[in-house]
């Protein structure tokens, strides 16, 4: 096998140590295996994004099915889970593998070079769209630590911050977020006395988690004020690092990620629950470098060894990342949507 170096650490290798990425999988798979070992009962799917019966089978993972969209190119989890085996899952606190070790030994570096330049992409993109800022309240669903949160104090976003979060290990840091109100929830249970008092909704790597996209989008816009704001940025079905590693991209785990959204899909969910296209934009920064380690791990034999050949050439790693983000073939875009009066 080849062995994988470089002279300086990519962004990728910075943000997610190898040592911690290796563990969170083999933690994350002893947790998958243990609950299928108890035969959670499963249910059939249509795409969750466009509700197309039609796809193809596109890879398996611990023998969960993911399948490809044949009318919109997304992909997602089928037979999934039902929503009370889903619940049984996240009783487990499965983020406590991501959340409790790497994201606090990370926690400076991702929000200087990932939260900082994504939060000023997005308020250049809100600017250009005529969205402007401060707002009276901005809610984020899955806050996590609050690493987002902490960089849009900074620029005093908003009067008022609520962080939506449901794991456990998050709360505590979540807390000594100034100005800041947590709601310990998913966003489908948050109470109904917050209908209609957010003005700009933050959703960073959260829509491959919801049993029903339908249901989550719905509780959305019922949050928002009217012409409220969403800004998502998620996962991309389309993006190299999914195009071309399948299962084998990073992130993706069963009962973790049930659908990944193509941006075709992901337009046509928001238009379905009463919200207006406003923009679309890549925000990934990591995908050759991912496909470069992934392809320099692998055996002389595989037909995707020769990429670790052209990718070795730093500069080259460069232009091609840019080259993806023009043509919006990253493995995450942004996008603003506005719901409708």
């Amino acid at each position: 096998m080849n062995s994988f170096k470089k002279n300086k650490k990519s962004l990728y290798e910075i943000s997610k140590p190898s040592k911690y990425r290796e563990k969170i999988s083999e933690s994350l798979s002893v947790l998958v295996t243990k609950y299928l070992s108890k035969n959670p009962e499963l249910e059939e799917s249509n795409c969750p994004f466009c509700q197309s019966k039609e796809s193809n089978m596109y890879f398996s993972l611990q023998s969960m099915i993911y399948l490809r969209c044949v009318n919109c190119n997304s992909v997602y989890n089928s037979p999934r889970p039902t929503l009370e085996s889903l619940d049984n899952f996240y009783k487990l606190q499965p983020a406590d593998l991501v959340d409790s070790e790497m994201l606090p030994a990370v926690k400076e570096l991702r929000i200087e070079q990932i939260m900082k330049p994504r939060w000023n992409l997005l308020q250049e993109k809100l600017m250009t769209n005529g969205i402007k800022t401060p707002v009276d309240t901005i809610m984020e669903v899955g806050a996590g630590l609050g690493h987002f949160i902490q960089v849009l104090q900074t620029t005093n976003t908003a009067s008022k911050y609520i962080a939506i979060e449901p794991a456990k290990a998050c709360e505590e840091s979540l807390k000594k977020l100034n100005n800041t109100e947590v709601i310990c929830s998913t966003l489908e249970e948050v109470s109904t006395s917050y209908h209609e008092t957010v003005d700009l909704l933050f959703l960073n790597s959260v829509i491959e988690h919801p049993h029903s996209l339908d249901i989550f989008f719905q509780k959305a816009k019922n949050l928002l004020k009217n012409e409220g704001i969403i800004s998502l940025v998620d996962m991309h079905s389309g993006g190299m690092d999914i195009e071309l590693l399948r299962g084998d991209a990073q992130n993706i785990n069963p009962f973790f990620i049930l659908q990944i959204g193509s941006i075709k899909g992901i337009k046509s969910l928001f238009e379905r629950n009463g919200f207006k296209f406003i923009d679309v934009f890549s925000v990934g920064e990591m995908d050759v470098d991912i496909v470069y380690e992934y392809s320099s791990k692998l055996d002389v034999d595989h037909p995707l060894f020769g990429l670790s050949h052209l990718l070795k050439n730093e500069a080259l790693r460069k232009n091609l990342q840019e080259l993806l983000k023009k043509n919006l073939s990253t493995g995450y875009n942004g996008f603003i949507f506005q719901k409708l009066k």
